[in-house]
């Protein structure tokens, strides 16, 4: 039988489908490109007011109307899903370290800076409504700038694993109340120069570079109040208990307090930037021997709040504490780039 160029087209394309196959291949195809089209609509006519609804689950954490800004170095109450990475860099001020005597003899008594770098990351999952489980990777890194601070404060490299729970208790339009528990398992490699210089000369058997491995549980409470949709207050309390990262001494107890103020300053203004400026008190060891007392530290966070869905900021931190080989408190500065991403 003779066939038309068309029928010869079709039979190219589809071979020879029975006709009501290929009309209900047409069917799901218009059906999906309908389907494509009116999400792309829905999209790119959504208004700031619509981009909640569209995200769903995709929303930065809010208590009520106000969206919170937080910082890396204060843990927040939100049991959501979300993923964050910081990466950051600090100094010390500059250091005056004493004479060291090794035999009677002055050694040392110059002048230097501590630096540091920080990664960290962590998964977060909300299993429930009400509870959520989390994973943390920490790795940060101290040492001297100069000879003189590396002789004196060694080198400090430290990794610590944390897995915990989050369980909300409390949640209104203005205030959330979250509990959460965890369990930090930590190592810290030391290599102290100056006291395995003193040990060869004494005639004792000290360690170069040595290696302590820490395991501690530390509790907390987190509350947010939420004054109105401009600002928001934040605070947090930790108790802790586990090993000390000098072998040496018993396990105890350690605590920590902070809070901050959050500004969302697109509730304002046109653009689309968050502030928080925050206090913290801690005796908790981040996994650093030189740092022998309390840590006091003044926190301000700067974020990009333009989308529901994800957040980038710069952390900064302002530190006095005691450092081991040091008469007088030393200062501290640091920055952190932080990211995260709500699913």
């Amino acid at each position: 039988a003779l066939r038309s160029p068309y029928q010869e087209q079709r039979d190219a394309v589809y071979g020879r489908i029975p006709l009501p196959v290929i009309g209900d291949l047409l069917k799901k195809r218009l059906a999906f490109t309908l389907l494509i089209l009116l999400l792309r609509t829905n999209l790119i006519s959504a208004g700031p007011a619509e981009e909640g609804a569209i995200h769903g689950y995709f929303t930065a954490p809010r208590v009520g109307e106000t969206r919170v800004i937080s910082t890396t170095f204060l843990d927040d109450p939100f049991v959501n899903t979300q993923s964050s990475l910081a990466l950051g860099y600090g100094k010390s001020s500059n250091i005056v370290t004493p004479l060291i005597e090794i035999d009677g003899d002055p050694v040392v008594g110059l002048e230097g800076e501590l630096i540091f770098a920080t990664l960290l990351f962590q998964y977060r999952y909300a299993v429930r409504d009400w509870v959520a489980v989390w994973g943390q990777l920490n790795i940060a890194a101290r040492l001297g700038n100069e000879i003189q601070t590396m002789l004196v404060q060694g080198v400090n490299a430290a990794t610590g694993f944390e897995v915990g729970w989050l369980f909300r208790l409390y949640e209104s339009e203005k205030h959330l109340l979250s509990t959460g528990i965890s369990v930090r398992d930590g190592s810290a490699t030391i290599i102290d120069v100056a006291g395995w210089a003193e040990g060869v000369v004494e005639g004792e058997n000290v360690e170069l570079v040595r290696k302590s491995p820490t395991l501690g549980t530390i509790g907390d409470m987190r509350y947010i109040y939420a004054a109105n949709d401009f600002t928001a207050f934040q605070f947090l309390g930790q108790l802790a208990y586990g090993e000390s990262i000098e072998r040496s001494r018993e396990n105890e107890f350690n605590y920590g307090l902070g809070g901050l103020v959050s500004l969302d300053f697109s509730k304002k203004t046109s653009h689309p930037v968050g502030l928080a400026l925050g206090y913290k008190y801690t005796t908790i060891p981040d996994g650093a021997d030189e740092i022998i007392d309390d840590i006091q530290s003044a926190l301000i966070g700067i974020s990009y709040t333009g989308r529901p869905d994800f957040s980038i900021g710069l952390d900064l931190e302002f530190q006095r504490l005691p450092v081991k080989g040091i008469e007088d408190p030393a200062s501290f500065f640091s920055a952190i780039i932080s990211m995260r991403y709500f699913f």
